[in-house]
């Protein structure tokens, strides 16, 4: 298309086409730059009348130096004189006869208004030569009546004067436009309403050769900044090049007195503009029609049930068909995002550079989960999977993982399946068992074959198996409580049955009865406290308003065959007037357990020291025992179920007990704690939260 316009802007400027539009311009132009029209040329002609009165060319000297004085008296501003048309008349006429008169007589002078009067010969007042070109309008008088006064001075003055032959006005001399000019009567003025030039000066043509590489450079910048903007900016930035080019011819118009034709450069502009604009827009169309084809074609994309309005405009109807195809691809796209969201695990797919492209709603929600992490609250698409997946597991084995995902879809030929090997350990995956908020998660890949989504890329689905490995944890609890504690009371009473069988005198009835009820006592208790935590694990609680001090001292009842068995003595002190908010039953047992154990562990025929208090918002019980103590690595363990503490059989136990009011306490949002020294004793505490009773009765 460059190519086309620039072939076009060739032949315009060569032809001078546009040179009228060219002539309108410079007139607008100089009546802007003088304040109106320019004063009209006037062309002194040597007519039949002149010539029958004055005689052929060449005029006498006195004749001419008389018109010279003449024009200066009047003012005029410049004098050209342009006669050899008559001069070459003159000298087939009269041969070689005054040749060296005409030749002077001839030649062509330029002279400002305040040189003619000091010349004393009129041929050399003139400066330069008058084949000048002219493209504005003029007045005609007859050599002789100026020479005789007839035409006023005041009309002559400040004007450029033409002196010539009658005989070349119309004939096309290069050198004056004819254009403006009919012909009148002898004394009086023909003004020519055509453009006017800048100045009251000679106008200089700009060369072909000038003109030609304006208009083309004009081609070249329009077409390159088309090419780079929009339809928008490019219509802009053909007003802004056509502005400068006339800008352009104006000021060298104006300052170099030269004229530049700028119509064919705006021209240029403009049809640049309308040439790209109807290219682009055809091929846009066509590319949309070709578009629209392919996707009507697909058969995931439904076809529309409504009714399509077809336009007689072709834009409109292509718009309308690419509307209705966009939005059943967005339908489409979000029919893929909510199965995505609705799958159950965590899924994320990423690039083959190991980057984020789509990720559902879980992980979403586990990376906008507040924690120590840096990148808490970012989206998860745009970032590293390796960073995605640290920030949910907390774990450098996930960045492992991803790294060898990555390796391995490297090496994976395009259209060869992965090695068994390698998708065996993608699919096997890896499990972090203590990740980020206590999280058991498993995390597997799948790869993405480049012959479906166009690239290599990768699946990883983050499952939450917390749920399931508490079920295995508390199935083996009860496969151990089964097989071991539970068994260990009966098969002891079995094996003492066995002996009085073989052996009945060794024992007696007396302590028969007593080491058959240790045994069932023991087997009855470690089934009550399995079923408690059992209980305290999975029922909701029954809570209500519940006074800490009765339930503490019906616990203490409760123990009291066990204190009076080590002789050791209870003590309770409670603040009057408390209240809380909890399960009777399982407060109770709580109870129990801890004092239990402070009898169990103390020393034999010492105390044990019950207080109950309260703090600004909570409950506080305390049991002491000043017993051996316990160590700082068995505190870590202690809440653990069937956990046994170091320190021989005296502290032997199930670890029931403990791990039942650790639970009871998070179920009722209070803590537990525990302050200990080996040798000293330990002290149990529990905080819950504290019900105030009368507030409760006045709502």
């Amino acid at each position: 298309m460059t190519f086309a316009l620039v072939l076009v802007c060739a032949v315009l400027t060569a032809t001078h086409a546009l040179q009228r539009v060219d002539r309108a311009w410079f007139g607008f132009v100089s009546r802007s730059a003088h304040g109106g029209p320019v004063k009209p040329l006037a062309m002194i002609v040597v007519d039949e009348r002149t010539t029958a009165r004055l005689g052929n060319w060449p005029f006498s000297i006195e004749t001419r130096e008389r018109m010279m004085e003449r024009l200066a008296g009047s003012g005029v501003a410049v004098v050209s004189i342009d006669l050899t048309g008559l001069r070459d008349v003159a000298r087939a006429r009269a041969g070689h006869r005054g040749g060296e008169a005409a030749s002077r007589g001839g030649a062509r002078t330029e002279a400002g208004s305040g040189n003619l009067g000091n010349s004393g010969n009129a041929d050399q007042a003139c400066a330069r030569d008058a084949a000048f070109h002219w493209n504005g309008p003029c007045e005609r008088y007859s050599y002789v009546n100026v020479l005789d006064g007839a035409v006023p001075s005041n009309r002559l003055s400040g004007r450029a004067v033409l002196i010539r032959a009658a005989a070349d006005l119309g004939h096309g001399r290069p050198g004056v436009s004819s254009a403006g000019v009919r012909p009148i009567g002898d004394d009086a003025a023909a003004i020519v309403a055509s453009p006017a030039p800048a100045a009251a000066a000679p106008l200089q043509q700009a060369g072909l050769a000038w003109a030609l590489l304006f208009n083309e450079a004009v081609v070249c910048v329009i077409c390159a900044l088309l090419y780079r903007f929009g339809p928008g900016a490019g219509l802009v930035a053909s007003f802004v090049v056509a502005g400068a080019v006339a800008a352009i011819a104006y000021a060298v118009f104006v300052v170099g007195g030269e004229a530049l034709p700028p119509a064919t450069g705006m021209l240029m502009c403009v049809l640049a503009c309308v040439l790209v604009f109807w290219r682009r827009t055809e091929v846009l169309l066509r590319f949309i029609g070709l578009l629209g084809d392919r996707m009507a074609t697909d058969p995931l994309l439904h076809a529309e049930s409504a009714s399509v309005v077809r336009h007689v405009d072709p834009v409109r109807r292509q718009l309308d068909r690419t509307a209705n195809l966009d939005a059943r691809v967005r339908r489409y796209r979000a029919l893929i995002d909510a199965w995505v969201d609705s799958l159950p695990e965590a899924t994320l797919i990423a690039s083959a550079d190991g980057v984020v492209l789509l990720a559902n709603r879980r992980i979403a929600a586990w990376c906008a989960e507040p924690d120590e992490h840096p990148d808490a609250g970012r989206a998860p698409v745009g970032r590293p999977v390796s960073d995605v997946l640290f920030q949910i597991t907390a774990s450098h084995r996930a960045n492992e993982f991803v790294a060898q995902a990555l390796t391995s879809l490297d090496h994976w030929p395009d259209g060869d399946a992965l090695s068994a090997q390698t998708k065996s350990q993608l699919d096997q995956g890896i499990e972090i068992a203590n990740a980020r908020c206590g999280r058991s998660l498993l995390i597997k890949c799948a790869p993405i074959r480049p012959s479906v989504y166009g690239e290599r890329a990768l699946v990883f689905h983050v499952a939450d198996v917390s749920s399931v490995r508490m079920a295995e944890r508390q199935r083996d609890m009860a496969l151990r409580f089964l097989s071991h504690d539970m068994r260990s009371p009966q098969a002891s009473i079995l094996a003492l049955v066995s002996q009085i069988r073989r052996d009945p005198s060794r024992y007696t009835p007396q302590r028969f009865a007593e080491l058959v009820s240790q045994y069932a006592t023991r087997a009855l208790t470690l089934s009550d406290d399995f079923l408690f935590l059992a209980r305290a694990e999975n029922l909701p609680p029954k809570l209500a308003a519940v006074d800490p001090a009765l339930v503490l001292g019906d616990a203490v009842d409760d123990l009291l065959p066990q204190a009076s068995a080590k002789s050791t003595i209870v003590n309770l002190t409670a603040e009057p007037g408390l209240s809380t908010i909890a399960d009777v039953q399982l407060l109770r047992r709580a109870f129990v357990n801890l004092i239990g154990n402070a009898i169990k562990f103390g020393r034999e025929a010492s105390t044990v020291d019950v207080e109950l208090s309260a703090t600004d918002r909570h409950v506080k019980i305390a049991v002491t025992d000043y017993g051996t103590g316990i160590s700082e690595r068995d505190q870590e363990k202690l809440f653990r179920e069937f956990t046994q503490l170091d320190g021989g059989a005296s502290m032997s136990g199930h670890g029931l007990g403990l791990a039942f009011v650790k639970t009871v306490v998070d179920s009722l949002g209070g803590k537990l704690q525990v302050r200990s020294k080996l040798g000293e004793g330990t002290t149990f505490l529990m905080f819950l939260s504290k019900h105030d009773h009368d507030a409760a009765l006045g709502r």
